[in-house]
């Protein structure tokens, strides 16, 4: 679908409204000559009149909404009501109404930590979040419970910021899987690499870490940290021991995602360097699928690394589960689904395909089948219910552009297992710094709440031949947060 989108010449805005076209079809793309759909927003007498025109039956359709001011939830009252007033029009001219209405951010639960902060009450927010946002009932339900869950973990909501949190990224993997657009060399091909990035990390790790207040968490990602071989991770461990102040951490945790990485030795390191929290995360139940999306190990490695896992002593494993998977249907789902149940994990996490730009699966579209908005609605709800009906409570959600049916991804726990890590990164409670490839760092201001963000680079080459650079620039930030 090609769009003409013309709003009072604001380039920004004609941005955020084209976001939101693509949640209608994601597929949309900017014209100015042969489009499809004209949209034209204009403002007259204390009102905003959006016109939406089909190129192809001439059809013509209007919405007017009354110009609001001072609108509390929100610091940009003209793109709140503009992108209202073109969601309007793409349902009235015959669109798909979407289960999250005109958000479009990443991080939803952030606007309902919101409102509660200005004093809103639940019905006001759901009337809100509802009537405003034009979102589901459900989602916003769901939305509801979540903060609730997280402000019960963390009761002091807005003072966590006196501390930071770590995140570590590994930017090896055995293999890199056909949905994924992370930091994920392939290990084979890049042995020497691994130590020269290894190096580079340990070397940010020593000179930032007397710079780091008290931590919160420390979370190690990528990537597959796991892909390192036991005599790296102990290298990488005992610096994280020896340069972080990690006297009242309170999760540490390893993503081992793929089976194939992980050994015994793997996990009686991880008992005796004090992690507590680990994720092995199968995708999937099926052989087929594992092999369609690049993923070389076998079903059967899942569980026996479960189970290795358990006998090594750890007591708190995630798995996650990607919904819309090439191949997989909603029969396919339940056998997962029902697979992750019967090993009982303490938390699970629901993901929905995201088909960014930069996989193999987006840009090789023709190989590949996968289920349309309908399908992956049902297997979500069927998810959510299953989950619920065992015990399992959502604790955080986030969005993605360009996921299948405009869904979301959730993370589901077992009660007193929600990941710490995963609230604070998530709700911005506080600053989370960075180390090694792909890693962001979000800096939050203790006093004004104000959040900026540094990236390291993506591709160890760039780390390596500038650590010092990303490490001078770590010191200033955390002196400008934490020494005032």
């Amino acid at each position: 679908m090609k769009v003409y989108i013309q709003a009072f010449e604001n380039e920004k805005l004609t941005r955020s409204l084209f976001s939101l076209v693509q949640i209608f079809d994601a597929k949309a793309t900017l014209s100015t000559d042969d489009w499809e759909i004209c949209l034209i927003i204009q403002a007259k007498d204390e009102q905003y009149i959006g016109k939406l025109k089909k190129r192809m039956d001439g059809q013509d359709f209007t919405f007017v909404l009354p110009i609001r001011r001072n609108i509390p939830w929100t610091s940009n009252a003209l793109n709140f009501q503009v992108r209202q007033l073109v969601y309007q029009l793409f349902c009235q001219a015959g669109f798909k109404k979407q289960p999250w209405g005109i958000l479009t951010g990443i991080r939803p639960t952030k606007l309902v930590h919101k409102m509660q902060t200005l004093g809103m009450s639940q019905n006001e927010i759901f009337n809100v979040l509802q009537d405003e946002y034009f979102i589901h009932e459900d989602k916003v339900l769901l939305l509801q419970k979540i903060a609730s869950m997280q402000r019960k973990r963390f009761p002091e909501w807005s003072e966590q910021n006196n501390r930071a949190s770590v995140y570590i990224g590994i930017p090896f993997c055995p293999t890199k899987c056909a949905y994924c657009t992370f930091p994920a060399y392939q290990i084979p091909k890049n042995e020497q690499q691994v130590e020269q990035f290894l190096s580079a990390l340990i070397e940010e790790i020593r000179q930032i870490g007397p710079f780091l207040p008290a931590l919160t968490t420390v979370y190690i990602g990528g990537g597959t940290p796991t892909s390192l071989t036991v005599q790296q991770m102990q290298r990488l461990f005992y610096a994280i021991a020896s340069y972080f102040p990690l006297e009242y951490v309170e999760e540490f945790t390893v993503e081992a995602g793929r089976p194939d990485t992980i050994t015994e030795e793997k996990l009686r390191l991880f008992h005796t360097c004090g992690v507590t929290r680990i994720s092995i995360n199968p995708q999937s139940f099926h052989q087929d699928t594992l092999e369609a999306i690049g993923r070389l190990h076998q079903v059967e490695e899942i569980y026996q690394v479960y189970d290795l896992a358990r006998k090594m002593g750890m007591n708190n494993i995630n798995m996650d589960m990607i919904l819309g998977l090439p191949g997989e249907n909603y029969t396919k789902l339940l056998y997962t689904m029902s697979e992750v149940l019967r090993l009982s994990p303490e938390s699970i996490t629901v993901h929905t395909l995201a088909l960014k730009r930069a996989s193999q699966i987006t840009q090789n579209r023709s190989a590949y089948q996968w289920n349309a908005g309908d399908e992956i609605e049902k297997m979500m709800e069927s998810c959510r219910l299953q989950l619920e009906n065992h015990g399992y409570l959502p604790y955080y959600l986030y969005r993605q552009k360009q996921m299948c049916g405009n869904l979301e991804n959730i993370g589901y726990c077992k009660p007193g297992f929600e990941s710490l890590y995963n609230i604070l990164m998530m709700e911005e409670l506080q600053t989370i710094v960075g180390f090694g490839c792909g890693a962001s760092s979000k800096w939050v201001d203790r006093w004004t709440g104000k959040i900026t963000q540094d990236h390291n680079p993506k591709d160890p080459k760039t780390l390596i031949e500038n650590t010092e650079h990303y490490i001078e620039k770590k010191k200033e930030r955390l002196k400008q947060i934490f020494v005032k």
